[in-house]
């Protein structure tokens, strides 16, 4: 004889499925967990940011932020110094390309260092973000919600595990996921979302051309 769930059940059931992942209840096993919110936060991330808890204590995203973002620089690592080897020989160690590369101690403690540096980036990116979301209109939530957005998007940093592409994958999956959750939780449009993200990265990259060229300028003779 079949069994014949009651609508309750089934609600519970549906419940479930769309509960946010992070952080993880009691009965759900923590890498799981943790699984599904990097999955979900960048393949499905309007659904994903729709469920996301606006309100209340960060520090479950901080938490899931941090782990993911010391997990990239380890890749990050790796690939240092694979590509150190490969181009000085493994004979001279990793880290020394004609004697000008990078030493071993430096990259451990760049590191060791890494989740306050993480830390400082995603504070800075969303007080830039979330104030250019201001300017352009479109910043409807609080900057709590940039704040999450930005630190569940960073998932899209392991894919610098790949190969040769990993970095330019990495950064085009984060813009797209991070600005359909700026759209979902400010719910503003994709194009101002992808503005916030888009203008501020401009502007630095103008500065810093600037800065060089200016630099470059100071140098000539008689300039």
């Amino acid at each position: 004889m079949n069994e014949i769930q009651s609508p309750a059940g089934e609600m519970a059931g549906a419940a479930s499925h769309t509960a946010f992942p992070w952080p993880p209840p009691p009965d759900r096993p923590l890498l799981d967990a943790l699984a599904e919110t990097w999955r979900a936060s960048l393949f499905e991330p309007r659904d994903f940011f729709a469920r996301m808890p606006v309100r209340g204590p960060l520090g479950a995203a901080l938490l899931y932020f941090l782990v993911v973002g010391v997990a990239a620089q380890g890749v990050r690592l790796f690939w240092s110094i694979i590509r150190d080897v490969l181009l000085a020989g493994t004979a001279a160690g990793p880290g020394v390309i004609a004697g000008k590369g990078a030493d071993p101690a430096e990259l451990l403690l760049g590191f060791l260092l890494s989740p306050l540096t993480l830390l400082a980036l995603l504070l800075t990116a969303t007080v830039v973000v979330h104030a250019t979301l201001l300017v352009l209109g479109a910043a409807s939530a609080s900057i709590g919600a940039t704040l999450r957005v930005l630190a569940y998007t960073h998932g899209a940093a392991l894919f610098e595990a790949v190969p040769l592409a990993g970095s330019i994958l990495a950064f085009a999956w984060m813009i797209v996921a991070a600005a359909r959750g700026l759209a979902t939780v400010h719910a503003t449009g994709t194009a101002r979302a992808v503005l916030a993200l888009l203008l501020p990265l401009a502007g630095a990259a103008a500065l810093y051309l600037i800065s060089m060229m200016v630099t470059l300028l100071e140098s000539i003779p008689g300039g």
